[in-house]
C-alpha cells in the first residue's frame, strides 16, 4: 500500500450492547506507519457477546471512489468467546490478558491497523481492509447515526466494503495508472455439490399453492428429490449429505428475480454483489431503461465508432453505475499490470465478460434501445422539440434492426427502452414500432414441453407525470400493433396529477389484455424513485453528449428550438439558460415528465465523477434535497449567495459532477404503489441504482418490505394477525414506522393490501420466482430438455435448466427466510443495511448467504437466449 493519511471514525452502533460503553476519540496519523498510529476507539462489552460494531467513514472528499457503490460505511466485526485466551498481537495491545469466565472485556482497535489484519477463528474476527487510496491529506469524516436505527434489527448493518476488499483482494479501484494492483485474493470455494434441506416449510413459487412440509435434495446445482410429509415428525434420514441445512423455522422458496436492476458494471466491481444477495435476488435482468454497455458495436461500424459510443454511454449513465477506468484488481489474478475495464464491445463478449469472472447471481440482458440509436444514427441532438424531432430515415431503421437482431441472437432476452432519457427519448413511434417488429421475429421455435419465447420490450416511457396516461397507452399500442410481449418497468403513477389514479390505469391494462396484448410489470416496493438530476433538462437541451450539454449550461453551447408557430429559432447564452430555465421551473420539462420541477421532492443522492466528489460543497449537499440546500445559501454572510435560488444550484451541481449527479425523487403515491401490485402479472423489480454514495433503500430492502411489510406487518398494524409488539410503536400504538421515518399509511378502500391476509406470503412469493421466470422463457418441464432439438455440449446440456419453482429437475436457485422476522432495515437516511430474516441463499446449488452473511461464494452464470431455437437457459 500507498502512504496515505487516515482517520478513525467513531464507534456508532453495535447489534448487542448489555452495559455497553462507548468513546468517540478520534486521530489523525501523519503516515501509514503503524507504529505511529494511536488507538482509534475503546469499546467495552460482555465477553461473550458476538457484537456487530459499525464505524462510519463518511464522505472522502478528493478520493477516487469510482466504482464503489456504498455510501462509505464499514463495520468490524469482533466475537469474544467464554473461556479462549484472545491473542494479543502488538498492534492491538501487548497485555492483553485471557478472557475471564465473568465481567466484561475491552478492546482497543484502530483502521490503519484493521487494513493489515484479518483475525479469523473462535475469538476475534474483523473487517478485513479499510484501504481508501485518498492521497496525502485525505480525512474521513465522521457521520453521527441515529442508533435506534440499528437496534430495531437482529442483525447489524453488513460490511460492504470491507467484504468486498476481503473477497476480491482490494478496492475496486486504483489512486493512479502506475500503481501495481495488490495481492490476489480468490473467491472461497463453493459448498460441496450435495446438499439437504431438512424439515422446510415450502412455498413452491406456483400461483395459488399453499405450504407444505418437506426435506428437499440438492445435486449438481439441481433440485433431485422433494419429500413431502405431513405435520408430523419428519422420517430418519441418513445424515450422509455433504452439508445439511435444518430449516424447521424457515420457509423455503425460489430465489427471487429481479426484472429491472442497474448492475451492469456493479457484477464485475464487486463481484460478491451483497445488496441483492442479501435480498434473496438469485437472478437478476440488466441493460434497463434504453441505454447501457452492450452492444458498443455495429457490424459495419469502426473502431472509432465503437468507442466514441463507449464514452458517451460511460458518461451519460455514470450516476447510475459510476464510471469506472480500470479493471478491478481481482480480474488480474497474478498480473500485476494494471488493466482496462471496458474489454468488449458486443453484447456476446459482455455477457462472456460476466461468465469468465464468475457472477455471485445470474444475469439475464436486454438490448438498450438507445445505444442502437447511438450506433445508427450517433449522438447528436435533434434540431427540435417533441413530435417535430426528425425522425430516423428507413435506412437507419434498418441499421438498428440490423443490429437488434445480432444483439438477440448473441444471448439478449428483449429490449429496453428510456423515453425519457437522450437519445432513446427522440425516437417515434414508427421507429419503436420497426424495434417490436424485430422481437417478433425472433420468436422461438415450437418445442414439446416448452412454451414459445417472444424476446419481449421492457419499456420506461414517455411519462410517468402530466402525459402518463397518453405514455402507457402508447407502449400498450405497440404490443398490440406488433404482437410483442411488453412488461411495463417500475410501473407507476407519480406527480400529484395521478394521486389515486391506479384504477384507471390499470382498467387500461385489462383492456388492452382482452384484446390479445401480453402485458406485464415490475414496480419496486416504495413511493419515491431515483435517476439522475441531468435527466430533469429538457429534451433539446440534453442531447448531443455531456460534453455538448455542458456547454450549453456554461453558456456556450447553441441549442435550436421550433416555437409555438412551427419557426426555427437558435438560442444562445443568456437566451439559451433562460429558455432552459423556463422549461424547468414553470412550463414543465418533459425531461421531469411534463411538470415544473419541484425542488422538495429531490434529494442529492450521490456524485459521480471525481471532481463532483472532490467539491466539499456538493459533499455537504448528499443526503438534502435541492429545495433545503438551496435555503442554507440564503443565510447572513454566506458566499456563494446566488445559489439561494434552487435552479442556480441545480445548473451548479450539473456543471460542477459533469451532469453524473445521482438523486432521490420524491414524488409518488402509496394507494397507486399497493394497487399496481394486485395485477394478475405484476413482478418484482428493484430498480436498484449501487454507485451513488446514498443510494435508494430499495437497493437493499425491497425484497424484506415485500415479505415484511407488505405480506405481515400490514396486517398486524391493522390487528388482522397475531404480531411481535416490539415492532409496535414506544408509546402503545400500532404504528410501524417506514423508510422515510414517516407512520406507514393504513389499509383503506383507496388504499388497499396488495395481498390477502390469510396467504400473504403464498400470494406474494409467484411475484418474485414463478412470474418473472415464465417472462424470461425460463419456465418449462424439466422433462422436455433433452428434446430441445439443439445440438449443444456436454456442458450446454448441465447449463439448461428451468427456474423459478421449487420442483424436481428445477435449478437450485433457493431461498431460505424467516417468516416472523423477514423484513427491510435500510431506510432513506441510512440505505446500506441489508434486510434481516434472509437466512440461506443458494444460486445453482451454491451456498451464497449462509445464516444470514453473505459468504462470497459465486455460483451464478448468465442467463442467454439460443439462436438456433431462440429459448432461454
Amino acid at each position: 500500500m500507498s502512504n496515505e493519511n487516515f482517520t478513525a471514525v467513531s464507534i456508532i452502533s453495535f447489534q448487542s450492547q448489555p452495559n455497553l460503553n462507548q468513546s468517540n476519540d478520534t486521530f489523525l496519523p501523519t503516515t501509514n506507519d503503524k507504529s505511529n498510529v494511536a488507538p482509534a476507539n475503546i469499546a467495552t462489552f460482555d465477553y461473550s457477546q458476538t457484537l456487530n460494531v459499525l464505524i462510519d467513514f463518511g464522505t472522502v472528499p478528493g478520493a477516487n471512489r469510482e466504482g464503489c457503490g456504498t455510501d462509505l460505511r464499514a463495520e468490524v466485526l469482533i466475537a469474544v468467546q467464554t473461556g479462549i485466551a484472545v491473542p494479543s498481537p502488538i498492534t492491538y495491545n501487548p497485555a492483553l490478558p485471557a478472557v475471564p469466565n465473568t465481567g466484561k472485556f475491552s478492546i482497543r482497535f484502530d483502521p490503519a491497523v484493521i487494513s493489515e489484519q484479518n483475525l479469523k477463528g473462535g475469538v476475534f474476527t474483523a473487517a478485513s481492509k479499510v484501504d481508501w487510496h485518498g492521497g496525502t491529506g485525505t480525512r474521513l469524516t465522521t457521520k453521527d447515526i441515529d442508533i435506534e436505527q440499528y437496534e430495531r434489527t437482529r442483525s447489524c448493518p453488513v460490511s460492504y466494503i470491507d467484504f468486498e476488499q476481503k473477497m476480491c483482494g482490494g478496492t475496486p479501484f486504483l489512486p493512479d495508472s502506475n500503481q501495481a494492483y495488490p495481492p490476489y485474493i480468490p473467491p472461497p470455494n463453493p459448498h460441496p455439490s450435495r446438499v439437504l434441506i431438512r424439515n422446510a416449510t415450502v412455498i413452491d413459487g406456483s400461483e395459488g399453492s399453499l405450504r407444505f412440509r418437506a426435506n428437499v435434495w440438492i445435486r449438481g446445482g439441481l433440485i433431485t428429490s422433494i419429500d413431502r410429509y405431513s405435520d408430523g415428525p419428519a422420517r430418519n434420514i441418513e445424515d450422509a449429505e455433504e452439508l445439511i441445512i435444518d430449516a424447521s423455522h424457515l420457509i423455503l422458496c425460489p430465489g427471487f428475480i429481479d426484472m429491472h436492476a442497474h448492475s451492469d458494471l456493479h457484477l464485475l466491481s464487486h463481484p460478491s454483489h451483497v445488496p441483492k444477495l442479501s435480498q434473496g435476488i438469485t437472478l437478476e435482468v440488466v441493460g434497463q431503461d434504453g441505454i447501457g454497455y452492450a452492444p458498443l458495436a455495429s457490424n459495419n461500424g469502426t473502431e472509432s465508432t465503437s468507442e466514441s459510443v463507449l464514452d458517451y454511454v460511460r458518461k451519460q449513465i455514470a450516476g447510475w453505475n459510476g464510471n469506472p477506468d480500470r479493471a478491478p484488481a481481482h480480474w488480474r489474478q497474478g498480473n500485476t499490470t494494471p488493466q482496462p475495464f471496458f474489454t468488449w464491445r458486443t453484447t456476446a463478449e459482455y455477457l462472456d465478460t460476466l461468465d469468465t469472472h464468475q457472477l455471485a447471481v445470474n444475469v439475464a440482458v436486454l438490448v438498450p434501445q438507445g445505444n442502437l440509436r447511438l450506433l445508427a444514427i450517433g449522438p447528436d441532438p435533434p434540431s427540435c422539440l417533441g413530435d417535430a424531432s426528425p425522425s430516423a430515415t428507413p435506412e437507419q431503421i434498418d441499421h438498428m434492426r440490423t443490429i437488434l437482431r445480432k444483439a438477440l441472437n448473441e444471448g439478449a432476452v428483449g429490449m429496453s427502452s428510456g423515453l425519457t432519457y437522450v437519445p432513446g427519448m427522440y425516437a417515434d413511434y414508427d421507429e419503436l414500432k420497426a424495434l417490436c417488429e424485430e422481437l417478433v421475429l425472433a420468436r422461438s421455435q415450437e418445442t414439446p414441453g416448452v412454451p414459445i419465447f417472444t424476446p419481449y420490450y421492457s419499456p420506461h416511457h414517455r411519462s410517468y407525470g402530466l402525459n402518463a396516461f397518453n405514455a402507457y397507452e402508447e407502449m400498450l399500442r405497440l404490443g398490440l400493433e406488433t404482437g410483442a410481449p411488453v412488461h411495463l418497468t417500475h410501473a407507476t403513477l407519480n406527480f400529484p396529477p395521478n394521486a389515486g389514479k391506479a384504477d384507471a390505469l390499470l382498467s387500461m391494462i385489462v383492456d388492452y389484455e382482452s384484446q390479445g396484448v401480453d402485458v406485464s410489470l415490475d414496480t419496486y416496493p416504495y413511493t419515491a424513485g431515483s435517476t439522475t438530476l441531468a435527466a430533469m433538462l429538457p429534451s433539446w437541451a440534453a442531447g448531443g453528449g455531456v460534453d455538448v450539454v455542458l456547454s450549453r449550461l456554461r453558456g456556450e453551447g447553441q441549442a435550436i428550438i421550433v416555437n409555438r408557430e412551427g419557426k426555427e429559432i437558435s438560442l444562445r447564452g443568456k437566451e439559451l439558460f433562460q429558455a432552459i430555465q423556463e422549461d424547468v421551473c414553470v412550463k414543465g420539462s418533459d425531461g421531469c415528465h411534463g411538470l415544473p420541477v419541484d425542488w422538495e421532492t429531490i434529494e442529492i443522492a450521490g456524485l459521480g465523477t471525481p471532481s463532483g466528489k472532490a467539491d466539499e460543497l456538493l459533499n455537504g449537499l448528499v443526503g438534502k434535497t435541492l429545495g433545503e440546500a438551496a435555503r442554507s445559501f440564503a443565510l447572513p454572510n454566506m458566499t456563494m449567495a446566488h445559489l439561494s435560488d434552487p435552479f442556480n444550484l441545480f445548473i451548479y451541481i450539473l456543471l460542477t459532477d459533469s451532469l453524473s449527479t445521482s438523486i432521490i425523487q420524491h414524488v409518488g403515491h402509496e394507494e397507486n404503489v399497493r394497487k399496481m401490485m394486485r395485477h394478475q402479472k405484476h413482478m418484482l423489480g428493484t430498480d436498484a441504482l449501487l454507485a451513488p454514495n446514498k443510494c435508494h433503500p430499495r437497493a437493499w430492502g425491497s425484497t424484506g418490505r415485500y415479505l415484511g411489510w407488505y405480506a405481515r406487518d400490514m396486517f398486524v398494524a391493522e390487528g388482522l394477525q397475531a404480531g411481535d409488539q416490539e415492532r409496535v410503536g414506544t408509546d402503545g400504538s400500532k404504528k410501524w414506522i417506514g423508510p422515510d421515518k414517516k407512520p406507514e399509511p393504513p389499509m383503506s378502500e383507496e388504499s388497499p393490501a396488495p395481498f390477502s391476509a390469510t396467504n400473504s406470503l403464498e400470494d406474494v412469493i409467484p411475484h418474485m420466482t414463478n412470474r418473472p421466470a415464465k417472462r424470461l422463457g425460463l419456465l418449462w418441464d424439466p422433462k422436455a430438455t433433452s428434446s430441445t432439438g439443439e445440438s449443444t455440449s456436454a456442458k450446454d446440456e448441465t447449463l439448461r435448466v428451468p427456474r423459478g419453482l421449487v420442483e424436481v429437475g428445477y435449478a437450485a436457485d433457493l431461498v431460505l427466510f424467516d417468516p416472523n422476522t423477514v423484513r427491510d432495515i435500510a431506510t432513506f437516511e441510512h440505505p446500506v443495511i441489508q434486510c434481516d430474516g434472509i437466512e440461506w441463499v443458494l444460486v445453482n446449488g451454491v451456498v451464497a448467504v449462509e445464516r444470514g452473511k453473505v459468504t462470497g461464494a459465486r455460483g451464478g452464470r448468465t442467463i442467454r437466449r439460443h439462436e438456433h431455437t431462440g429459448l432461454v437457459w
